[in-house]
């Protein structure tokens, strides 16, 4: 049985076991300490870098103009040094890691099911820079109970979430699906840690800006620049 101890992972992360093709990656930590069992696939070695990991969420039918956003969020993430964190859903998730990618950055994908079940292979086109990590058993299959759960390993994950577009259901109103969950647990947090930061692109009334780690942006580049000014400021 392999063994590696994660040093400062990032938060909500210590204390964390992975299960990599079968074999135990544990900490050395204290065995009292509350564990949770992670399958990955890919370079488990990004988790313990010491970057800022940030998050983007959106709809899976959101409009071109703002998958065009998506990518140019994900190039930046990556000319920043930081490391993408995403769903690896189809829309907003898919092209910020192509941004990622293209700008020759990190990715971390948290699955909403198990590792087995779903097409994890086009996400590895170069391993390296890229890290698949699922809580769940390799054949579980995806719920929206899960969906949800993944997101507060997202969050937990992350020092930052952008939210591109909550996507639209046919009566207008805006979803409370995926993205709107996302954000619900990212505001949670941006209330209670004033080094997260949550930035919007489409305002929300449940999410008002608060001018100090919660913003709502027009641009790509306004986004990044309202993570960079958080994390000056600690």
């Amino acid at each position: 049985m392999k063994r590696i101890q994660f040093h400062e992972m990032p938060a909500g992360f210590q204390n964390r076991q992975v299960e990599r093709q079968g074999r135990l990656l544990a900490d050395d930590n204290n065995s009292t300490s509350r564990k949770a069992t992670y399958y990955v696939e890919g370079n488990e070695r990004i988790l313990d870098e010491k970057s800022i990991f940030v998050a983007v969420a959106g709809s899976r039918s959101a409009s071109p103009q703002k998958l065009y956003l998506a990518h140019e969020i994900g190039i930046l993430i990556a000319k920043e040094g930081w490391v993408l964190v995403t769903g690896g859903a189809k829309g907003v998730d898919n092209e910020s890691f192509r941004g990622t990618m293209d700008g020759g950055g990190k990715a971390v994908i948290v699955l909403p099911e198990g590792i087995n079940t779903r097409h994890v292979r086009k996400f590895l086109s170069d391993p390296d820079r890229v890290c698949i990590l699922s809580e769940y058993g390799p054949q579980t299959r995806w719920t929206v109970w899960n969906a949800h759960k993944r997101n507060k390993t997202i969050i937990s994950l992350s020092k930052a979430m952008v939210a591109v577009t909550f996507g639209i259901h046919m009566d207008n109103e805006q979803s409370k699906g995926g993205t709107y969950n996302a954000c619900k647990e990212a505001y949670g947090r941006a209330k209670k840690d004033m080094t997260f930061s949550l930035v919007l692109m489409e305002r929300h009334n449940k999410f008002p800006e608060n001018g100090r780690n919660v913003f709502v942006v027009n641009s790509a580049s306004e986004a990044i620049g309202r993570i960079q000014n958080v994390i000056a400021q600690k």
